[in-house]
């Protein structure tokens, strides 16, 4: 009779056993789960920090090319007018990062094939043509021009943006027989820089 007893209480306990096994069984599943998914999420994130290195890399390897300039270092003074059509030479260096722009004659000249945005601006005086370039090596791409009124001074401004080889230049063309006027105000502004290269 005791051995019965032994018996089945070794049933029941076996019984017990294995409906606590099952009954833990999907709580340990749910935690499986979320250790793999807590893995992926953290070879995901270094492979985001490897690409945002790579990245920033990259971004510190690109060319700084970037200029800013006025007409003049000093004293109020019109340029112009002249027989012909001449380069501005805009000689106060307010930024010149990367060299490319020469202020002793006017000329940005690409140090890196890309794209490069330009923009200027001339001021003038009362009764007075204006009109200026903004020249691609020989090209005319846009133009500032405003004809003379009676209301007082004025400026103009216009810009683009280019695919610039090696070598190319890009300046300022005053046109013949017109004027600007720049002085310690720094009215007449020429400035580019490079978007990025290609």
């Amino acid at each position: 009779m005791k051995s019965a007893v032994k018996a089945k209480n070794e049933v029941s306990r076996y019984v017990q056993t294995d409906s606590q096994k099952q009954l833990h069984a999907p709580e340990d599943s749910m935690q499986l789960h979320l250790y793999r998914e807590i893995d992926k999420l953290q070879n995901e994130l270094g492979s985001l920090k490897n690409k945002l290195e790579q990245m920033e890399k990259a971004r510190e390897a690109l060319p700084k090319i970037v200029f800013s300039a006025s007409l003049r270092t000093t004293g109020p003074e019109n340029t112009g007018p002249f027989n012909t059509d001449t380069t501005l030479v805009f000689r106060r260096i307010i930024t010149n990062l990367g060299n490319c722009y020469n202020p002793a004659s006017g000329i940005f000249t690409a140090l890196v094939r890309g794209i490069y945005y330009f923009t200027g601006t001339v001021f003038h005086e009362v009764n007075v043509n204006t009109a200026v370039r903004l020249m691609k090596n020989n090209e005319t791409i846009v133009t500032l021009w405003e004809t003379y009124g009676h209301t007082g001074h004025g400026s103009v401004s216009n810009s683009a943006i280019l695919q610039l080889e090696i070598g190319d230049n890009v300046y300022l063309q005053l046109a013949a027989n017109t004027y600007i006027f720049d002085n310690h105000n720094h009215h007449s502004t020429f400035h580019g820089f490079l978007l990025f290269p290609n």
